[in-house]
């Protein structure tokens, strides 16, 4: 049974006849503006991976596409708006309007390709879709409400970046959607009768084109009203919050460029891809064999839990164990053991990686192959939105590859232009201690980099007072300019005393009072991140030099008082109960009693903390612990606080260069197109003819055209390699 109590507004219309098509395209076309949705076959990123095992008869298809106008303000609580479903196939897969088909896609692409601003929920899948199924080249899609919403709660303290929730099986919400948090509605109810009807026509696969029209018309019309509506509400929000400009100038032409990119796609050596897969693959059976020598034990070691087990239960290693109670068998884990096994164990580690996460993955998504069989494109998804900006990267990882002794050379050998074309890889050089350096106007980074110094050894120079040239430091003073270095980074990374001690391999009184004695020399420094500290204890945000906000809401918790604990007591290090996990509220913890606690853990039927039954001390225990780890949130935060705007002026700067020289190469005609976007990096696949050309625009935009457009306080500058093959950077 649908629709068991969920009422279709009047106001949503099924466009299922030409005459109401030409209605529609009419009055469309007659807006100020309007919203659109599509619903497809592989909606979300979960069901694309599904792909490969759904055959032809479940290719990727645009089952019907939802248009909403006419919104003048949004209502609390919210009220429905007009909107209509058009749907483009039937429930057999084949066209839904047969003949009249073509005639339904070229008013669709009138209306899409119109010059009237439009607004797309996660428009980058929407709007790329289109385009690769339909052929249509959507044009001013300039608003995007999950793009506003990153940017308003990168946090997701309010909702995650869902249009709709999600819900259990008993009906509670498991995911809460921006509908239901900011149009105080239930945005989900079409969404709920949808997952129903799922289940009930296409259990397997979950094909859209499979559910009836009854039911994805309404859902449809109610994405794209949702979507104008929370357009509405989060563009009066940004502009409260100062990051309107952003949004527009930033955020939807990065989304543009990007998803061109996307399409393009990065060129893959399928033969190269393929040798690396088989050698990984023989790696794998290599070290799984010296494993079983070694140990004696038949142990499938790319399953942790039989690892695990037959490292520390049956050979008796020590080892360490999760949260959740399971046996640490990462890399670094390993490395720490003494025991030959590690070595092969090790190999396995790094060949696996390298053969599931690359190797295999960039094959299986391999879309067209060219020229004769020896490239293959591979469409990664960007996403766009993060805490500071940074673009993660999926299907697979591009942004994030490993580090050369882990094999990272091996990985960027499989991807490759084809003859006539190259890649251009440009980055910023030391853009973060650049930017660290305007924004603290700390004298001896500025003068280091407008002097063009070693920003280290100018550092080390200053707060140690060595006796030598700046130029010299390194020859005679290398462990200091290496302190300074640590400093340097840990500032803008948010390194702790502790993080520092473990860096240098010294004591944490040795690297506190090196962190004394350079802030001793460096006082502008000093106080500027004692400001940055004071601004997000009182407000809980930072801003970057652009506007973009970073909430830490955590720098703002009062610091609690810990209770001193009894004369001659040891204390308990185990892993106790937490507040939280009583069921306390923090205000409450100091008047309960020991006995109190004790009484809520054997509620909570707390098998695992037995022994704090018969502990005199219990409470103690308990809200010191809590003391510390409060401490530590607020302390976490406030050095997020120091790195965010540094992090993500840094990201913003790059991207903003990405824009402009995508555009330029466009206004040119250059074949030229960004395809990666690796934090303070652009990578362009270019013409060889063009080469020269886009390189000269990248390094224009990436150097003098920031600096004013920023005002920088230092000069910008970049390290640019051209190469075919990725792993030849660094080899010129």
């Amino acid at each position: 049974m649908f629709f068991s109590d969920v009422k279709i507004p009047d106001s949503y219309y099924l466009v299922d006849t030409p005459r109401d098509f030409s209605w529609l395209k009419q009055l469309l076309l007659s807006q100020d503006e309007f919203a659109f949705d599509i619903e497809a076959n592989s909606p979300t990123t979960k069901s694309k991976k599904l792909q490969a095992q759904w055959g032809a008869e479940a290719l990727p298809k645009v089952c019907g596409i939802s248009f909403s106008w006419n919104r003048k303000v949004v209502e609390h609580p919210w009220s429905p708006g007009y909107a209509a479903y058009i749907p483009l196939s039937r429930t057999d897969d084949t066209d839904y309007w047969g003949s009249r088909q073509d005639k339904i896609w070229e008013g669709l692409s009138d209306i899409l390709t119109s010059s009237i601003p439009k607004t797309a929920f996660n428009n980058k899948y929407d709007v790329s879709t289109l385009f690769k199924i339909l052929g249509i080249r959507t044009q001013e899609c300039v608003y995007d409400p999950m793009l506003m919403k990153a940017l308003l709660d990168e946090e997701k303290l309010v909702s995650f970046f869902s249009l709709k929730s999600n819900y259990s099986d008993a009906g509670d919400i498991t995911k809460l959607g921006c509908s239901d948090a900011y149009l105080d509605i239930d945005g989900s109810a079409f969404k709920r009768d949808l997952d129903e009807t799922l289940k009930y026509y296409d259990p397997k696969y979950k094909r859209y084109s499979k559910v009836p029209l009854k039911v994805i018309y309404p859902y449809g019309c109610a994405d794209s009203d949702l979507a104008l509506s929370l357009k509405m509400v989060f563009k009066h929000m940004l502009e409260e919050e100062g990051m309107w400009w952003l949004f527009e100038q930033l955020i939807m032409p990065l989304s543009h460029v990007i998803m061109r990119g996307e399409l393009h796609g990065a060129p893959l050596d399928l033969f190269r891809a393929a040798e690396v897969r088989d050698c990984q693959k023989a790696t794998m059976e290599d070290s799984e064999w010296w494993f079983k020598e070694l140990s004696g034990l038949e142990v499938n070691i790319g399953s942790d839990k039989q690892l695990g087990d037959a490292l520390f239960n049956q050979m008796g290693l020590r080892g360490t164990r999760t949260d959740k109670g399971n046996w640490k068998t990462d890399v670094d884990t390993l490395r720490g053991l003494d025991h030959p096994v590690v070595a092969p164990l090790v190999r396995f580690a790094k060949a696996k990686a390298i053969h599931n996460n690359y190797a295999v993955a960039s094959l299986s998504r391999v879309k067209e192959v060219s020229h004769g069989g020896a490239t293959g494109w591979v469409h990664a998804d960007f996403q766009i939105y993060s805490k500071t900006g940074r673009l993660r990267c999926f299907d697979p990882n591009l942004a994030t590859l490993p580090r050369t002794e882990n094999g990272g050379d091996i990985v960027k050998s499989m991807w490759a232009c084809p003859d006539g074309y190259r890649f251009i890889f440009k980055d910023f050089s030391q853009v973060e201690m650049r930017v660290a350096s305007h924004l603290s106007q700390e004298p001896v980074w500025l003068d280091a980099f407008n002097q063009g110094k070693d920003m280290h050894a100018a550092t080390a120079h200053k707060v140690f007072g060595l006796d030598c040239a700046i130029e010299d430091v390194k020859k005679f003073y290398p462990e200091k300019r290496s302190a300074a270095k640590a400093v340097n980074f840990g500032i803008i990374y948010g390194e702790s005393v502790w993080g520092l001690a473990e860096n240098l391999k010294i004591s944490v009184e040795e690297a506190q009072q090196i962190i004394d004695d350079y802030f001793a020399s460096a006082q502008v420094l000093k106080q500027y991140i004692d400001n940055v500290h004071s601004k997000v204890e009182w407000e809980g945000q930072v801003v970057n030099i652009f506007g973009r906000v970073r909430h830490l809401p955590d720098a703002t918790v009062p610091l609690l008082s810990p209770l001193k604990w009894p004369e001659n007591t040891p204390k308990c290090y185990r892993r106790g109960p937490t507040i939280k996990w009583l069921g306390v509220d923090l205000d409450d913890m100091y008047d309960l009693s020991g006995d109190q606690m004790k009484d809520q853990i054997r509620i909570h039927e707390g098998g695992a903390f037995s022994y704090c039954l018969n502990c005199k001390y219990v409470k103690s225990c308990v809200v010191n612990r809590e003391v510390k780890y409060v401490k530590s949130k607020v302390n976490g935060a406030k050095r997020q606080a120091v790195n965010a705007p540094i992090q993500s002026t840094a990201v913003d700067m790059c991207s903003f260069c990405m824009i402009w020289s995508a555009h330029e190469f466009d206004r040119q005609g250059l074949d030229a197109t960004p395809i990666l976007h690796l934090h303070d990096e652009i990578g362009v696949y270019c013409k060889d003819e063009h080469v020269e050309s886009a390189e000269r625009i990248m390094e224009y935009y990436m150097t003098e055209y920031l600096r004013q457009f920023t005002n920088f306080s230092v000069p910008l500058l970049t390290d640019t390699e051209i190469v075919q093959r990725w792993s030849d950077k660094g080899k010129h």
